[in-house]
This record gives C-alpha cells, structure tokens and sequence, in this order.
C-alpha cells in the first residue's frame, strides 16, 4: 500500500472517531459542562490528553478502546479548538514561537 492510501484511511478512522465522540458527549470540547472541573475547553482537553498519556506510560489499555487514536483525536480537538477560540495551540501561550534567553525559537 502507499503512505498516501493508509494516511488516509488513518485520517478517516481519527475522524469518524472525533464525530462519533462529539455526537455522544455533545459539543463537550467547546462546551464542557463543569460540573465537577471548572477549566476552559482547553484546560479540559490537557486533562484528557494527560490522562492518555499516563495510560500510554503504564501500560494500561481498557478493552476495546485504542488508546492511541484517542490521544491522537484529543490532540487534533486540540488543535481545533484552539483555532476556533483563536488562541495560540502551544501550551505556553506565545504562539508558534516562545522566547528563550532573548531570542525566537521553534
């Protein structure tokens, strides 16, 4: 197969998943309900996105689900969302670029 073919099909499966998520929780991301955690959208997102990791770094998988791909969809709800609220996607707050020591970086 080319890497066009499975990118792709990698791509419509991360999709679908992100669909099927919005259409179960609602429109969560963009609209958390804050019950119980008071963040923004995307403070909400880090925890979730946290929590995949530290379920990546012990080892733990739940029967059924792809880890993996759920990282993969919250990164790009990330994504997302932060272009829809028009924010920077970088965790630091500065953009595309952070300072260091006086000079832009990557």
């Amino acid at each position: 197969m080319q890497i066009t073919s499975v990118l792709d099909e990698v791509l419509a499966e991360i999709r679908e998943l992100l669909l099927s998520k919005n259409a179960s929780y609602g429109n969560s991301a963009l609209q958390p309900i804050g019950i119980f955690a008071r963040g923004n959208s995307i403070e909400q997102i880090d925890v979730r996105i946290d929590d995949k990791l530290n379920r990546i770094k012990n080892g733990h998988e739940f029967h059924g689900e792809d880890t993996i791909k759920d990282l993969i969809g919250y990164l790009i709800l990330r994504l997302v969302v932060t272009k829809i609220l028009g924010q920077s996607p970088r965790p630091d707050g500065r953009g595309l670029l952070r300072e260091e020591q006086g000079q832009l970086v990557d």
